[in-house]
């Protein structure tokens, strides 16, 4: 699980912002646009003065010029999501903070399903905890602040991977590269085989 809680409350208390301010602003910074879609239509919408007063807070920023008529609409402007921004100043709290969504533990919680070893193509075994914590970390964080929901389906890959001996890289190499892709794509691959009857992967070459 990747929300905390009590860094989002600690936050919104800093910026004097609801929570609903910070969803907006937080789906903005990340530019989740599809996410932001499918709550404006399910859920609410965001009017002109709400987003006015976010701008006024200082947290957020509309770059579109509105100097056409189509820009408008019965006398107010019509919102442009991509060209929304958040400031510095959310974007900052959001960093201060390190981890709304917990993710200070994300890469020790990747770590541990990680293989101690791999097997390279000439059988030796080579160690797979590879490069420094500290950049190994940096760089996983990043990735997983703009895209929360990756987080647990990679350790599931992973997990995946080093059951079926799939696992071929350095983790260094691994986050660099962004390597879970294949590894989703094989346990995905896998999973639609398994319920069509077949198998594709598992102990097959990778």
């Amino acid at each position: 699980m990747l929300i905390n809680i009590k860094k989002v409350t600690d936050i919104c208390v800093k910026l004097r912002i609801d929570i609903e301010e910070f969803y907006f602003l937080y789906l903005v910074s990340i530019k989740d646009h599809i996410l932001m879609k499918y709550y404006v239509k399910n859920i609410n919408g965001f009017t002109v003065d709400f987003i006015e007063n976010l701008e006024k807070k200082g947290l957020l920023l509309d770059t579109n010029a509105y100097s056409k008529s189509s820009d408008y609409k019965e006398g107010k402007k019509v919102i442009v999501l991509a060209t929304l921004y958040t400031t510095p100043t959310f974007d900052d709290a959001i960093e201060e903070e390190e981890s709304i969504a917990g993710v200070a533990d994300a890469y020790d919680e990747l770590l541990d399903a990680y293989p101690y070893e791999i097997v390279g193509s000439n059988g030796v075994n080579y160690p797979a905890r590879t490069g420094a914590t500290e950049k190994n970390s940096a760089l996983y964080i990043k990735h997983i602040l703009k895209n929360p929901a990756d987080h647990d389906k990679i350790v599931e890959a992973v997990k995946y991977g080093k059951e079926n001996n799939l696992i071929k890289w350095g983790i260094e190499k691994f986050i660099e590269n962004k390597y879970w892709g294949l590894l989703i794509e094989a346990m995905e691959g896998n999973r639609r085989q398994t319920e069509g009857g077949e198998t594709m992967y598992g102990n097959n070459e990778f």
